[in-house]
């Protein structure tokens, strides 16, 4: 009953906001797009993205600048979210801000790498962010390079993080990602474990335990039979958390020598018993289906909880990325099948 009070009021915001998600009918509108300015004009029209694009020309709107606005109607909604909550919703929240502190970051180290020292990808942190966080935000954004960039972080939780990858010659921006998404998951693990309890908690932990276990298998699939790392060089891609997997499965996996073997392994586990993911095909296909919809049965089951907010989030976080996915196909000039196909996980054919 507690529970019920604390997040009524919460829980009304999300299905407000809930109902400015894009459709499954807008996606199929969206897929009969045939240009990128047409693909602009129709959000200003339907949808709330319309508010940040119309701040600007949209015909003179390129690739990364849309994403960058979609991008941004995410955090905006975090935002709003965040001024609704109390102090026990804001302490998970405060959580999940990490995702956006870690995209400037990717996007400053970006910059620094491609030379582009004008680039237009990155807008500059608003007064919330600046509340939000220990980065030199400005001192960052005008870093000339790698070396600048990671002095810079002294003194924040991603120093020594950035540090090792920056210690070893000829590091990739893919290192630096690679290495701020582990530690994001290994940060947030750390967290809901120690210092965490109660329903919020075992939500959150289920959650992110889920994402961790898939995650890996994936990184470890990739890793030995796309790219033939050797078993050594597989182990840094993971991160360095289980849930549901036992560590002797993950080691199983790292150790096996064919994709059979992985396959026979996979689907002894949990997720082969529980999710009919009992091969390697079916792991890359059912990944973001299975994550969404432990989030979305949560949010159903638990609805005064902090799964309600959560599960909206990620909502928002998906529509963006079929946005841009659309926004892909349409630039390729795919016809409706292939870019519906497409908005809803597919391959570019």
């Amino acid at each position: 009953m507690l529970n019920q009070v604390r997040y009524s009021g919460i829980s009304s915001k999300v299905k407000a906001m809930s109902a400015g998600l894009i459709s499954p009918s807008m996606y199929k509108e969206i897929s009969s797009i045939s240009s990128v300015p047409e693909f602009t004009a129709y959000l200003c029209e339907h949808t709330p993205y319309g508010k940040y694009l119309l701040q600007t020309d949209i015909r003179l709107l390129h690739r990364v600048e849309i994403e960058t606005f979609l991008y941004n109607g995410v955090y905006e909604d975090f935002k709003k979210l965040y001024r609704f909550a109390d102090q026990n919703q804001r302490f998970y929240l405060k959580l999940y801000f990490k995702i956006f502190e870690i995209e400037f970051l990717k996007k400053c180290i970006r910059r620094v790498m491609s030379d582009r020292h004008a680039s237009t990808t990155i807008v500059s942190p608003d007064n919330f962010f600046m509340e939000h966080t220990h980065l030199k935000t400005d001192a960052l954004l005008s870093a000339y390079n790698m070396s600048e960039l990671t002095e810079l972080l002294k003194g924040t939780e991603y120093h020594d993080i950035i540090f090792v990858v920056f210690a070893y010659q000829n590091s990739s921006p893919f290192d630096y990602e690679l290495a701020l998404n582990l530690y994001y998951y290994q940060t947030i693990w750390k967290t809901l474990s120690k210092k965490c309890s109660g329903p919020d908690a075992d939500i959150l932990t289920h959650s992110y335990g889920i994402r961790i276990d898939l995650l890996n298998l994936t990184s470890i699939y990739r890793g030995k039979f796309h790219f033939h790392l050797e078993n050594a060089k597989v182990i840094p891609l993971t991160i360095p958390c289980n849930y549901k997997l036992k560590k002797s499965e993950l080691s199983g996996f790292v150790q096996c020598s064919s994709i059979a073997e992985f396959n026979e392994i996979l689907a002894a586990t949990y997720y082969g018993r529980h999710f009919s993911i009992d091969n390697a095909d079916t792991l890359i296909q059912k990944y973001q289906t299975v994550s969404w919809n432990t989030d979305k049965k949560s949010a159903k089951n638990n609805p005064y909880t902090i799964a309600a907010i959560f599960s909206y989030l990620v909502d928002k976080e998906e529509e963006r990325k079929r946005l841009v996915r659309a926004l892909e196909a349409i630039r390729y000039g795919l016809n409706q099948r292939q870019i519906l196909e497409y908005i809803n996980g597919g391959s570019i054919e």
